[in-house]
């Protein structure tokens, strides 16, 4: 067998080792073509984990049975590896509405916390989520739950958004309320009566962030509507637990998250050593802590800016498409791989 024809057989093991589904996997499979996703846990072979963020790259998560379980992903960029995150936020593709009428959602409305009940995806869906970015690990300001969502209406990918759509009010007239002392939550029922269905409607970071439209009355019961970022809530309330708002307010609490997190220390070698672009194979193996800690795969061949210190036998690989070090600003990607597998521009460089 030629040696071209032999990395290739190696590359197509170790990709499908890390790719493929495990036994007794979850039945609903969520991908992105172009997923972003922070703050990525990576669990090397034999070494201490660590974390990555994956930018625009192929993502498929796996959600979990049950609410505490972790999110398995499968990445398979320019590198192919395994990792988990606590939650993951994912996008509707189309428009949906829970059996009870509850809730509707709309093309490109978010939901979060998604976890595997009776085979169905249960989730929380977002209605106003000020301060997370793309990718981030954050709870929505608003949000309603639980939600149940098909698999087959789930990316990963982020989707322009719908907007969603609001009934008129059955006096005509434009009434507001919100939770009485202003409570962070609020019951929602499918009908005017605690034996049907219900959801939560909640803004545990806001006390003053729940406003919903009246559109309709039964006696002691009002019918309540809230809108917000593709996602429509629609149910029942006892009156009492309401009060009287003048007027939609709107939320608007600025930023206050820390999405950056400081920058690390940079690598000096004490030898000569080469810092620019080379070339990787593909099908090479990418170790964390050479010679342990196997993690990754080289998918295709690809030029990265290394870090080479002459006379050792491995290069660090400093910039990888659609990876970056978490926390943001460090350079440590943990990327090693064998200097049999590089090409640099000029000879010299060994």
């Amino acid at each position: 067998m030629k040696q071209a024809d032999a990395r290739v057989t190696v590359f197509s093991v170790l990709l499908a080792a890390l790719v493929r589904p495990a036994e007794g996997s979850a039945s609903c499979l969520v991908r992105g073509s172009r997923a972003v996703i922070q703050d990525v846990i990576v669990q090397p072979l034999n070494a201490s984990a660590f974390r990555l963020n994956v930018f625009e790259v192929p993502v498929a998560a796996e959600i979990p049975q049950g609410w505490s379980a972790p999110v398995k992903l499968k990445v398979t960029g320019a590198l192919a590896f395994n990792a988990v995150r606590k939650n993951v936020w994912m996008t509707v593709v189309g428009d949906y509405s829970s059996n009870d009428g509850v809730v509707q959602m709309h093309r490109g409305a978010r939901i979060t916390h998604a976890h595997l009940q009776r085979e169905q995806v249960i989730a929380t869906a977002a209605l106003y989520a000020n301060d997370v970015l793309e990718g981030e690990d954050k709870a929505p300001d608003v949000m309603v739950f639980p939600v149940t969502v098909p698999c087959s209406l789930l990316t990963l990918d982020f989707m322009e958004m719908d907007d969603a759509e609001s009934v008129a009010s059955e006096s005509g007239e434009t009434l507001w309320w919100q939770p009485k002392s202003y409570r962070s939550a609020v019951q929602l029922f499918a009908k005017p009566t605690v034996a049907s269905k219900s959801v939560q409607l909640t803004s545990p970071f806001c006390v003053d962030c729940l406003e919903m439209k009246e559109v309709g009355v039964s006696a002691s019961w009002l019918q309540v509507e809230t809108t917000g970022e593709g996602v429509t809530v629609r149910g029942w309330v006892r009156r009492s637990a309401l009060q009287r708002k003048a007027s939609a307010g709107g939320q608007g609490q600025g930023c206050a998250g820390d999405h950056n997190r400081g920058l690390g220390g940079v690598h000096r070698a004490r030898r000569p050593a080469y810092d620019g672009p080379a070339e990787v194979r593909a099908g090479t193996q990418v170790f964390s802590n050479p010679p342990l800690g196997r993690w990754a795969v080289v998918t295709t061949d690809i030029e990265v800016n290394v870090h080479y210190v002459h006379g050792e036998g491995w290069v660090e690989l400093r910039e990888i498409p659609g990876i970056e070090s978490s926390p943001e600003g460090l350079i440590a990607l943990h990327a090693h791989v064998p200097l049999e597998s590089v090409s640099f521009p000029s000879p010299n460089v060994r």
